[in-house]
């Protein structure tokens, strides 16, 4: 699988405290959502309800991302969006790969804004996640 580009973050260390603060509470509320339309859809994944919110966190999640230098965060908010609109289009269906992608976001979120608030370099394990949803756009 060919791994996408991420551009460099911008160290957490430049932005004003209050903002970086202002993220760190964002991003948990956004991972909150993320879990509790992911544990629905899970078990309906015809839920497009579901489907739709999901997609509107991890846009949020691109903006936020993006504003704020954490490219990263923005590149995972940014796929799977995409991801999530091809689903909404039908043209393409959840199924296993897709559900098992989605839940590791509620592991991978948490550690990519650690990574980002600690100035730690993008791992190939968050670049090859990040990847896999990029995968599922490309039909």
């Amino acid at each position: 699988m060919k791994l996408i580009d991420i551009p460099e973050q911008i160290p957490s260390s430049e932005l004003e405290e209050e903002i970086l603060e202002a993220f760190i509470e964002e991003i948990g509320e956004i991972h909150q959502e993320i879990v509790t339309h992911f544990n629905i859809l899970k078990n309906n994944p015809a839920d497009l309800e579901s489907i739709k919110n999901l997609q509107r966190n991890f846009h949020t999640l691109k903006g936020t991302g993006g504003l704020v230098g954490a490219t990263l965060i923005g590149s995972l908010g940014l796929h799977f969006e995409e991801m999530l609109n091809k689903v909404i289009d039908g043209k393409l269906s959840i199924n296993n790969d897709i559900l098992s992608l989605m839940e590791q976001v509620e592991t991978m979120l948490p550690s990519m804004l650690k990574h980002f608030q600690y100035n730690q370099s993008i791992s190939d394990e968050m670049v090859l996640f990040i990847s896999q949803a990029y995968h599922f756009t490309q039909v």
